[in-house]
């Protein structure tokens, strides 16, 4: 974001007067759960999160035009979701702002786990087994007396 933002401060929280009027603002919406490692295997935790992106500056063109770069900044990053359906009024009033132009941007937080230590071995390996010339007893059957039952 601050690659596109350039000289426009960023500001974390909710988009009050001064984050609308001169600069871009990301308020954090929620928090969900991260899609499922692809492959079936376990990867790092991690779980993803939406923020609320507006922006703004000194007039509506340059507000209009620092938004569009925004959007296709993030729509060009992999692991971003962009979603552009209008942000509902009721989030406008819970948040005490007019509403304005801007997206949600959802996108994954990990954290990656250490790499695990391996040991390699620096000399040969010896494994001992039984005697090789003694012969493996053959099977033997399994006997059973079941007591008999007297009337």
């Amino acid at each position: 974001m601050s690659r596109v933002a350039g000289e426009a401060p960023v500001y974390l929280g909710v988009p009050d007067r001064e984050a609308i009027e001169r600069g871009v603002c990301l308020y954090l919406l929620e928090l969900g759960p991260a899609p499922p490692a692809r492959g079936g295997r376990r990867g790092p935790p991690q779980f993803s999160v939406c923020y609320l992106v507006t922006a703004g500056a000194e007039s509506p063109e340059q507000a209009h035009r620092l938004l569009g770069e925004l959007v296709f900044s993030a729509m060009e990053e992999a692991e971003f979701d962009v979603d552009l359906t209008p942000v509902p009024a009721t989030l406008w009033a819970g948040l005490r702002v007019p509403p304005r132009p801007g997206f949600r941007l959802r996108l994954p937080v990990r954290r990656e786990r250490p790499a695990a230590v391996v040991h390699r071995v620096r000399f040969p390996v010896i494994t001992q087994g039984g005697p090789a010339e003694a012969p493996a007893a053959e099977p033997q059957p399994l006997l059973i007396r079941l007591p008999l039952k007297e009337d």
